[in-house]
Order: structure tokens, then C-alpha cells, then sequence
């Protein structure tokens, strides 16, 4: 059974709310109202920054960079999918990394690039995947861009009076989002089986569209997966 980790934030603080324009694979967008926020990095993210993997969102050299992270229970292990776009192009990039086992498995695998972290390697992939055309359009319809994270989420639906049944679960999952649009970032987390908890609440499904909008990507880069989710 997978247990399911809560990634703590080290603080918050108010949101400026602002409409962003931008150009991306020779298309113009709007995104109505982008939630930026001053929240400090979840684990996972520092996690991929940490062992060298990634560099932090605010030195890409891209105009948009939208990362998702999968949360999962084995710190020895992760995966995540970016995508990356200017005015002249858009792809995605599925990463997977896994910890060296032990002294018989020296040798990273096929396709896989080594880092030396303590006494141990860590073995990663990245693989390419193109986007669909249709995706950044859908992403700002599905809220990527003006989502509270769970915890504002659940706040406010309480204020408001409704009751949030807990997912019953075996293998609950949750992801978190750090999203960059020329100088503005975000960053919330999500839990896509709460929707399934609670089929009634609109809110939730947002949270299913945004994980399919990614996981689709991931899937169809063929890259390793070390996760339970569909």
C-alpha cells in the first residue's frame, strides 16, 4: 500500500493576482489571472535541485516553464514532466531518477545519465515528448495558472459550508506544480483523488483534468515510471 506524503511549505504570503500575455510556438495567449504567490519551494522540487538534476525555475531560459511532480513514497526514486516553450517552440521533457542499489549495480542503465551524490550514484533519464497544440489552451482552462493549493482550497469550501469527505483510497496520490511565465511563478500542490471522494464538488475535478493534462505527456514519452498513478 502507498502511503500518502504531505509536503509541508516553509511559509506563505498574500498572492498578487495579475493577466499575463505571452507567445509560445507562434501563438498568442492570455491567461486571465495568473496567481503568483511567494510560496518557498515544495520537497520534491528541491528534491530534483538537490541532486543536480534540475536548475531552479527562475534561471530557465525559457519564456514559459510548467513543471509537475510526482509526490511518492520512496525518497530513492522520482519522476516529473516540464514543459518548456518560447515564441518559436514548445516540447516537454519527462525526467525519471532512481539511487544506485548497491556496489553490483555500478553501472548506470541504458539511456541513463550518473551523478555521484555521497557514496551513492544517481542514475537519471530524460526523454523528449512534443506537445499537442491544444495543451496550453487547455491548461489555462483548467486552472493551472489561478488554483489555490489544497490546503486555501479546503479553507474556503469549509467557510462556504461544505462538507469534504476523505478519499478512502488504498493508493492516494498527490502532485505539485511549480509553474513560470516570463518573470512570474507559482507553485501549489494537489490531490486528484479528492474528486473522486467528493464527485460533487467542482472544485476537485480541476485537479483531475491538470493531473491527465501532465500524465498523458509522461505516459507517452515512454519514460520509466515509479509511481502507482494511472
Amino acid at each position: 500500500m502507498k502511503t500518502l506524503i504531505i509536503t509541508l511549505l516553509c511559509f506563505f504570503s498574500v498572492s498578487v493576482n495579475a493577466q499575463i500575455t505571452f507567445k509560445c510556438a507562434g501563438v498568442n495567449y492570455t491567461i486571465p489571472e495568473f496567481k503568483e504567490d511567494a510560496v518557498q519551494k515544495y520537497i520534491w522540487e528541491q528534491q530534483f535541485e538537490d541532486l543536480g538534476i534540475l536548475q531552479p525555475i527562475q534561471l530557465s531560459k525559457y519564456d514559459i516553464e510548467l513543471r509537475c511532480y510526482y509526490v511518492v513514497t520512496a525518497p530513492a526514486i522520482g519522476s516529473a514532466i516540464i514543459i518548456k516553450g518560447d515564441a518559436h517552440k514548445i516540447f516537454a521533457e519527462a525526467y525519471y531518477y532512481c539511487y544506485q542499489r548497491g556496489t553490483a549495480d555500478s553501472i548506470p542503465p541504458k539511456g541513463f545519465k550518473s551523478i555521484k551524490h555521497g557514496k551513492r550514484n544517481i542514475y537519471y533519464s530524460v526523454k523528449e515528448v512534443s506537445v499537442p497544440d491544444t495543451l496550453l489552451k487547455a491548461l489555462i482552462n483548467h486552472q493551472l495558472f489561478n488554483r489555490k493549493d489544497m490546503m486555501q482550497l479546503e479553507d474556503s469550501l469549509k467557510k462556504q459550508g461544505i462538507k469534504i469527505e476523505r478519499s478512502r483510497a488504498m493508493d492516494p496520490f498527490s502532485l505539485t506544480y511549480t509553474v513560470k511565465v516570463k518573470n512570474h511563478i507559482r507553485r501549489f500542490d494537489s490531490l486528484p483523488d479528492h474528486f473522486y471522494a467528493n464527485p460533487n464538488i467542482k472544485e476537485f475535478s480541476y485537479d483531475v483534468l491538470l493531473f491527465n493534462d501532465f500524465n498523458n505527456l509522461y505516459n507517452s514519452s515512454g519514460q520509466e515510471r515509479n509511481h502507482l498513478f494511472p
